[in-house]
């Protein structure tokens, strides 16, 4: 049983979006123990729109872990992560199931790391999301998919974007034919249009303001 999660973890750790291998990191032993699933938080209040204090801080938590990550600063990075993709936003999902998966800023936990990237992988997402998961999900023992799949739907529905008002689409990056993987609060245009010029996340809502 061990030996299979540990080839979990390496599976997860392939480069999805750029989560490339930093070159040290700590290391916690495997649990054995997958049928227990780990939680982190509590679930949000289903179909409550979020306040706008609360908006904001998701928002500068996603883009302070984002500018950390991509500096190596994985430690600090890790929580600001956490909290972006407990909040049902995919890219930092995947990061946070990487850094789960390698002991990189954190304590190692192939519950966390399979649960986050199953949940970044439900659709809408990035290909190259989709195909990382398909490919770990692939070479997993057949004993250890009903488990697991388990801590996927659990993760889901704490951490999914539905269940966090989250939408999430394909769109083309500006002045470009390539489309990006872009989530934000679905509240949010309709609420806070009118804050577009201080927020850089809302500058995409039709309408003016």
């Amino acid at each position: 049983m061990r030996n299979a999660l540990i080839v979990v973890l390496v599976l997860v750790t392939g480069e999805v979006l750029g989560a490339e291998a930093p070159p040290t990191h700590r290391v916690d032993s495997a649990d054995d123990k997958v049928e227990e699933v780990v939680v982190i938080g509590e679930p949000v209040e289903r179909g409550k729109p979020p306040e706008f204090e609360f908006l904001m801080h998701v928002y500068d938590s996603r883009r302070e872990g984002m500018k950390l990550y991509r500096d190596g600063r994985y430690e600090e990075a890790f929580p600001l992560l956490l909290q972006a993709a407990k909040r049902g936003f995919k890219l930092a999902q995947v990061r946070v199931a990487y850094l789960y998966a390698s002991g990189i800023g954190t304590n190692r936990d192939v519950r966390a790391a399979i649960g986050f990237l199953g949940v970044a992988a439900k659709p809408p997402t990035h290909p190259q999301i989709l195909n990382r998961y398909k490919h770990v999900w692939k070479q997993i023992p057949a004993e250890l998919k009903p488990p697991l799949q388990r801590i996927i739907d659990r993760f889901d529905s704490l951490y999914g974007s539905r269940a966090n008002r989250v939408a999430c689409d394909r769109s083309h990056r500006t002045g470009t034919y390539m489309r990006s993987l872009r989530c934000n609060f679905m509240d949010e245009c309709g609420m806070y249009r009118h804050l577009r010029a201080w927020v850089p996340e809302l500058r995409d809502c039709p309408g003016g303001g």
